[in-house]
């Protein structure tokens, strides 16, 4: 019995070894291959830029995005934000904008249609109003730092780039952003080939940020604008997705020099928010949602876990082998930490952050088969593919 139990503790440590290792050779290679953009040239490009900016009770945020764009110095440039049926002063700071600097207009919103996600309808009625030869996207809570559309339109002509997508410096402030939201670059520089891009046409492997997307005007009719993605709660996955499919090139570049994001606010925000995105990011195939979690758990949770289980079953080899797996983790996540800016404490608590982001998984699974999925106000069907009515709350 005692041999059998030593068998089965030396597999699993094996097992866990094998697939960490593995992770970690597609992390070494995903980040070798995820570059920055670096800084424009003094040669400006005659393209003109239209920075879109859909925005739904964003007062906190927009002005400090407003601020970061006005400052920039590519030219021509248009600034134009949607007010998404707003119920505080987001209308109202966009107005004072506008006011002061010409390049800034409000567009006053439009409910959505039945079948349109609320965001896709208010990024397709700035898709239609814009006048530019690249159409930036990004969102009211980004701050972009000043040359970043500039060095954009340079990295968009140095790689060929029909679609661009900038992933920035996220901050974070509570314990539970800490936790959970530097674990979201870990996870898709470990397990998704990022070093393929541009190597091999799989539209499965798409992703981009929609903190900030460029799309040449060309490209993005080509594939039929957020139009062609209205139902998908994760449009810019979709939309990278469609890129691909389309033969269009995709480019995704470390933005963090660029531009800085605070996503949520707190454990109730990200709670939602993330509840909202994970389920509908894997679209109508849950078997990649399933194994996305399971490989998590198996190599990134599960070491963590066996140490007190093989240290109560008195496996000494197993349990010293597992905690080096542990080790070899928060080594990881440090290192990581240091390359994005991140927190430590984030990192350094990398099984608690884990076990959250997966139960944030759970109900995600959970809210999308009851079809009360929820954000802003609007709740979105289990088929994703429908905008349900406003409940009595909202």
């Amino acid at each position: 019995m005692a041999d059998a139990c030593s068998i089965i503790a030396n597999g699993a440590v094996l097992f866990m070894a094998a697939g960490l290792a593995i992770l970690s050779a597609n992390l070494a290679l995903s980040l070798l291959t995820f570059r920055r953009p670096g800084h424009a040239t003094s040669t400006p490009s005659p393209c003109r830029v239209s920075v879109l900016i859909p925005a739904r009770n964003e007062e906190s945020n927009i002005g400090p995005c407003l601020e970061s764009a006005v400052a920039q110095a590519h030219d021509p440039l248009e600034i134009l934000v949607l007010d998404d049926e707003s119920t505080d002063r987001t209308a109202e700071i966009v107005s004072s904008f506008a006011e002061r600097d010409a390049r800034v207009r409000l567009i006053r919103g439009q409910p959505p249609p039945p079948g349109w996600i609320g965001k896709c309808w208010a990024a397709h009625q700035l898709g239609q109003a814009a006048t530019g030869d690249l159409l930036l996207f990004t969102d009211a809570d980004t701050a972009h730092r000043r040359g970043s559309v500039a060095d954009a339109v340079a990295a968009m002509d140095a790689h060929g780039a029909d679609l661009l997508s900038l992933w920035p410096r996220q901050i974070t402030v509570s314990l539970a952003e800490k936790l959970v939201i530097p674990l979201g670059y870990a996870l898709i520089l470990m397990l998704r080939p990022h070093w393929l891009e541009g190597r091999a046409r799989i539209p499965a492997l798409g992703a981009a940020n929609g903190q900030f997307i460029m799309f040449r005007r060309a490209a993005y009719e080509r594939i039929g604008g957020h139009a062609s993605v209205r139902d998908h709660i994760v449009e810019d996955v979709a939309l990278s997705r469609r890129a691909i499919a389309a033969g269009l090139r995709l480019v995704n570049l470390d933005g963090q020099d660029q531009l800085s994001c605070r996503m949520y606010r707190g454990l109730a925000h990200l709670w939602e928010g993330l509840s909202k995105n994970l389920r509908a990011a894997f679209d109508d195939k849950p078997w990649a949602f399933v194994a996305f979690g399971a490989l998590q758990f198996a190599f990134l949770l599960a070491p963590f876990i066996a140490v007190p289980l093989l240290a109560a079953a008195h496996q000494p080899r197993a349990l010293w082998a597992s905690c080096a797996l542990c080790l070899w983790i928060l080594l990881m996540r440090l290192g990581l930490a240091a390359r994005f800016r991140g927190p430590v404490l984030g990192a350094l608590l990398h099984p608690l952050g884990q076990a959250l982001a997966l139960v944030l998984a759970v109900n995600s699974w959970v809210l999308s088969s009851r079809g009360t999925v929820r954000w802003k106000g609007r709740s979105y069907a289990p088929s994703l593919a429908k905008t349900l009515p406003p409940s009595n709350d909202d």
